[in-house]
């Protein structure tokens, strides 16, 4: 069985199967972030097959966390959605703050958002993982805002007085968490105090 990546061409699913031709009748396991399926090919159309979902199992992330982390350059940030796609986080929020060196000007965050996107199903579909949920980058106060109805939430930063890090993660019964990510810089000294009045705990 091989796992498959729905809404490619033809082509790719083939290539999915290791170049295996699909045939009617044929039986293959198809994956798209939030459900492996077991599906049968029912028909072949042209430039296409018609399938049926003999079974499915819905993805669950490994923990309801979600991680904010501000823009950051270059390849680091593609690396940085691909190890959270592999840890299996429920979700990415990417955050625009005063030291952000990356800038995303009004309109121009889609095509990135998308790119993020694939870069995380194709992660998580290594091991056939939850697809973590890529949100649309938000400017620093707007993600305070989006987050503060989260159960429980850590902000790294260098404030004095934070707490190590392994002080300040939830025992596991707390519900949802969030975990907040400064850019190369740290936060702005405003943001700090910000983010701590908000309810976040800093740790470090």
């Amino acid at each position: 069985e091989a796992v498959l990546l729905l809404g490619g061409q033809l082509g790719e699913a083939q290539q999915h199967l290791g170049g295996v031709p699909l045939h009617l009748g044929d039986e293959f396991m198809a994956y798209d972030g939030q459900s492996e399926m077991r599906l049968l090919i029912e028909g072949v159309l042209r430039g296409g097959v018609r399938v049926a979902v003999l079974a499915e199992r819905r993805l669950a992330p490994a923990a309801e966390l979600t991680v904010a982390q501000c823009l950051i350059k270059g390849p680091r940030w593609d690396y940085f959605i691909e190890k959270m796609s592999e840890i299996g986080v429920a979700r990415v929020l990417p955050v625009m703050s005063a030291r952000s060196i990356v800038k995303l000007g009004a309109g121009g965050a889609s095509a990135h958002v998308e790119r993020w996107r694939k870069i995380a199903l194709a992660a998580a579909a290594q091991s056939a993982g939850f697809a973590p949920e890529i949100l649309e980058p938000m400017s620093f106060g707007d993600a305070l805002g989006f987050l503060a109805p989260i159960n429980f939430r850590i902000v790294v930063c260098f404030a004095g007085g934070a707490l190590p890090l392994w002080e300040a993660l939830p025992d596991g019964s707390r519900g949802s968490a969030a975990i907040l990510l400064g850019p190369e810089g740290d936060f702005a000294p405003e943001e700090v105090d910000a983010v701590i009045s908000s309810g976040f705990t800093p740790a470090g």
